[in-house]
Protein backbone atom coordinates (compact mmCIF):
# COMPACT_ATOMS: atom_id res chain seq x y z
CA UNK A 1 0.00 0.00 0.00
CA UNK A 2 1.43 3.24 -1.09
CA UNK A 3 1.52 6.66 1.11
CA UNK A 4 -1.19 8.77 0.65
CA UNK A 5 -0.74 11.78 -1.25
CA UNK A 6 -0.52 15.11 0.91
CA UNK A 7 -3.40 16.90 -0.70
CA UNK A 8 -5.65 14.12 1.35
CA UNK A 9 -4.73 15.37 4.26
CA UNK A 10 -4.59 12.47 6.34
CA UNK A 11 -1.61 10.75 7.00
CA UNK A 12 -1.18 6.75 7.25
CA UNK A 13 -1.36 6.28 10.89
CA UNK A 14 -5.02 7.94 11.29
CA UNK A 15 -6.27 5.76 8.81
CA UNK A 16 -4.74 2.50 9.91
CA UNK A 17 -5.61 3.20 13.67
CA UNK A 18 -9.35 2.47 13.95
CA UNK A 19 -8.30 -0.96 11.75
CA UNK A 20 -6.23 -1.97 15.06
CA UNK A 21 -8.59 -0.98 17.38
CA UNK A 22 -11.70 -2.47 15.37
CA UNK A 23 -13.23 -5.52 17.32
CA UNK A 24 -13.99 -7.53 14.31
CA UNK A 25 -10.33 -7.80 13.05
CA UNK A 26 -10.05 -11.14 14.20
CA UNK A 27 -12.19 -12.59 11.98
CA UNK A 28 -9.63 -11.78 9.28
CA UNK A 29 -8.00 -14.85 10.07
CA UNK A 30 -11.05 -17.02 9.79
CA UNK A 31 -11.07 -16.23 5.73
CA UNK A 32 -8.39 -17.10 2.80
CA UNK A 33 -6.48 -14.11 2.20
CA UNK A 34 -3.82 -14.52 -0.54
CA UNK A 35 -3.96 -11.02 -1.54
CA UNK A 36 -3.64 -9.26 1.50
CA UNK A 37 -3.52 -5.65 -0.07
CA UNK A 38 -6.39 -6.35 -2.46
CA UNK A 39 -9.40 -4.57 -1.12
CA UNK A 40 -12.87 -7.05 -1.84
CA UNK A 41 -15.85 -5.08 -2.99
CA UNK A 42 -17.64 -7.15 -5.41
CA UNK A 43 -21.21 -7.77 -4.90
CA UNK A 44 -21.89 -10.57 -7.16
CA UNK A 45 -19.51 -12.32 -5.07
CA UNK A 46 -19.76 -15.20 -2.02
CA UNK A 47 -17.22 -13.04 -1.36
CA UNK A 48 -13.61 -14.11 0.31
CA UNK A 49 -13.58 -18.17 1.13
CA UNK A 50 -14.03 -18.96 4.61
CA UNK A 51 -11.02 -21.37 6.03
CA UNK A 52 -12.89 -23.34 7.62
CA UNK A 53 -15.12 -24.38 4.42
CA UNK A 54 -12.75 -26.60 2.69
CA UNK A 55 -12.20 -28.67 5.11
CA UNK A 56 -16.10 -28.72 5.96
CA UNK A 57 -17.16 -29.15 2.16
CA UNK A 58 -14.03 -32.20 2.08
CA UNK A 59 -15.86 -33.52 5.52
CA UNK A 60 -19.61 -33.68 3.53
CA UNK A 61 -17.87 -35.30 0.69
CA UNK A 62 -16.15 -38.26 2.39
CA UNK A 63 -17.82 -38.72 5.82
CA UNK A 64 -21.45 -37.98 3.84
CA UNK A 65 -21.28 -39.14 0.11
CA UNK A 66 -18.30 -41.56 0.52
CA UNK A 67 -19.11 -43.56 3.67
CA UNK A 68 -22.72 -42.65 4.09
CA UNK A 69 -23.80 -43.06 0.31
CA UNK A 70 -27.92 -42.18 -0.28
CA UNK A 71 -28.15 -42.23 3.79
CA UNK A 72 -26.89 -39.07 4.35
CA UNK A 73 -29.20 -37.35 3.17
CA UNK A 74 -31.16 -37.75 6.65
CA UNK A 75 -28.34 -35.07 8.10
CA UNK A 76 -28.74 -32.18 5.58
CA UNK A 77 -32.57 -32.46 3.70
CA UNK A 78 -33.13 -30.06 6.22
CA UNK A 79 -30.11 -27.66 6.08
CA UNK A 80 -31.83 -25.03 4.83
CA UNK A 81 -34.08 -24.52 7.36
CA UNK A 82 -31.82 -25.37 10.33
CA UNK A 83 -29.43 -22.56 9.29
CA UNK A 84 -31.79 -19.87 8.24
CA UNK A 85 -33.02 -20.19 12.44
CA UNK A 86 -29.46 -19.35 13.02
CA UNK A 87 -28.98 -17.01 10.72
CA UNK A 88 -32.58 -15.60 11.91
CA UNK A 89 -32.00 -15.85 15.58
CA UNK A 90 -27.63 -13.88 15.74
CA UNK A 91 -28.12 -11.85 12.50
CA UNK A 92 -31.32 -10.61 11.54
CA UNK A 93 -33.61 -10.47 14.20
CA UNK A 94 -36.14 -13.19 12.69
CA UNK A 95 -38.24 -15.86 14.48
CA UNK A 96 -37.87 -19.47 14.02
CA UNK A 97 -39.18 -20.86 11.04
CA UNK A 98 -38.98 -17.23 8.94
CA UNK A 99 -36.06 -17.33 6.93
CA UNK A 100 -34.86 -20.12 4.58
CA UNK A 101 -31.68 -20.49 2.88
CA UNK A 102 -31.80 -21.38 -0.34
CA UNK A 103 -30.67 -21.66 -4.08
CA UNK A 104 -29.99 -18.29 -5.55
CA UNK A 105 -32.00 -15.49 -6.73
CA UNK A 106 -31.49 -16.74 -10.00
CA UNK A 107 -31.77 -20.39 -9.60
CA UNK A 108 -35.27 -19.50 -7.71
CA UNK A 109 -36.77 -17.15 -10.97
CA UNK A 110 -36.11 -20.27 -13.28
CA UNK A 111 -37.48 -23.14 -10.62
CA UNK A 112 -40.48 -20.90 -9.75
CA UNK A 113 -41.16 -19.41 -13.52
CA UNK A 114 -40.89 -22.98 -15.06
CA UNK A 115 -43.70 -24.34 -12.57
CA UNK A 116 -45.78 -21.21 -13.49
CA UNK A 117 -45.49 -21.73 -16.63
CA UNK A 118 -46.52 -25.45 -16.44
CA UNK A 119 -49.39 -24.61 -14.42
CA UNK A 120 -50.83 -22.71 -17.50
CA UNK A 121 -49.79 -25.03 -20.52
CA UNK A 122 -52.11 -23.24 -23.01
CA UNK A 123 -51.00 -20.10 -22.37
CA UNK A 124 -47.91 -18.91 -24.49
CA UNK A 125 -46.39 -15.50 -23.51
CA UNK A 126 -44.06 -14.15 -20.51
CA UNK A 127 -44.68 -10.03 -19.77
CA UNK A 128 -40.88 -8.99 -18.16
CA UNK A 129 -40.31 -5.34 -17.17
CA UNK A 130 -37.15 -3.60 -18.79
CA UNK A 131 -36.05 -2.41 -15.56
CA UNK A 132 -35.88 -5.92 -14.08
CA UNK A 133 -32.04 -7.41 -13.79
CA UNK A 134 -30.51 -8.57 -16.88
CA UNK A 135 -29.68 -12.19 -15.35
CA UNK A 136 -33.86 -12.29 -14.75
CA UNK A 137 -34.50 -11.35 -18.38
CA UNK A 138 -32.11 -13.95 -20.08
CA UNK A 139 -33.40 -16.83 -17.24
CA UNK A 140 -36.95 -15.94 -19.16
CA UNK A 141 -35.71 -15.54 -22.43
CA UNK A 142 -34.13 -19.30 -22.12
CA UNK A 143 -37.14 -20.56 -21.02
CA UNK A 144 -39.03 -18.78 -23.92
CA UNK A 145 -36.72 -20.60 -26.45
CA UNK A 146 -36.53 -23.29 -24.89
CA UNK A 147 -40.54 -23.77 -24.91
CA UNK A 148 -41.36 -21.55 -27.80
CA UNK A 149 -42.89 -19.21 -26.03
CA UNK A 150 -43.27 -15.51 -26.44
CA UNK A 151 -41.49 -13.11 -23.97
CA UNK A 152 -42.78 -9.55 -23.77
CA UNK A 153 -40.85 -6.53 -22.59
CA UNK A 154 -42.75 -4.32 -21.14
CA UNK A 155 -41.43 -0.54 -20.75
CA UNK A 156 -40.83 0.76 -17.37
CA UNK A 157 -39.57 4.30 -16.03
CA UNK A 158 -36.29 3.49 -13.87
CA UNK A 159 -37.44 6.37 -11.79
CA UNK A 160 -41.36 5.04 -11.59
CA UNK A 161 -41.09 1.82 -12.41
CA UNK A 162 -43.70 -0.51 -14.42
CA UNK A 163 -47.18 1.94 -15.33
CA UNK A 164 -49.97 0.22 -14.33
CA UNK A 165 -51.74 1.33 -17.65
CA UNK A 166 -48.58 -0.28 -19.56
CA UNK A 167 -49.57 -3.71 -17.34
CA UNK A 168 -53.17 -4.31 -17.78
CA UNK A 169 -53.09 -3.36 -21.82
CA UNK A 170 -50.70 -6.65 -21.91
CA UNK A 171 -52.47 -8.66 -19.81
CA UNK A 172 -54.55 -11.24 -22.11
CA UNK A 173 -55.86 -14.39 -22.08
CA UNK A 174 -52.33 -15.57 -23.43
CA UNK A 175 -50.28 -14.67 -20.67
CA UNK A 176 -48.54 -17.24 -18.29
CA UNK A 177 -46.49 -15.35 -15.82
CA UNK A 178 -45.54 -11.91 -15.37
CA UNK A 179 -41.99 -10.50 -13.61
CA UNK A 180 -41.58 -6.93 -12.99
CA UNK A 181 -39.72 -5.24 -10.25
CA UNK A 182 -41.84 -3.89 -7.28
CA UNK A 183 -40.31 -1.22 -4.90
CA UNK A 184 -40.77 -2.52 -1.33
CA UNK A 185 -41.20 1.00 -0.57
CA UNK A 186 -43.93 2.16 -3.09
CA UNK A 187 -46.06 -0.37 -3.84
CA UNK A 188 -49.03 0.09 -2.59
CA UNK A 189 -50.90 0.99 -5.26
CA UNK A 190 -50.67 -1.80 -6.68
CA UNK A 191 -52.24 -3.99 -4.51
CA UNK A 192 -55.57 -2.41 -4.91
CA UNK A 193 -55.46 -1.28 -8.49
CA UNK A 194 -54.03 -4.28 -10.40
CA UNK A 195 -56.68 -6.56 -11.52
CA UNK A 196 -56.54 -10.61 -10.45
CA UNK A 197 -55.04 -12.56 -12.96
CA UNK A 198 -56.11 -16.04 -13.07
Amino acid sequence: MTDMPTWVGLDRGLVEEPDVADPLRAFHQEFVCTEPDTIYFDGNSPGRLPAASAGFLSRVVVDGWGTGLVRSWETWIDWSRRLGDRLAARTLGAEPGEVVIADSTSVNLYKLAAAALDARPGRRTMLVDTEDFPTNRYILQGLADQRRQRLVTLRSDPEDGLALDVLCAALTEDVALVVFVVDLLSHEHLSSATPRVT
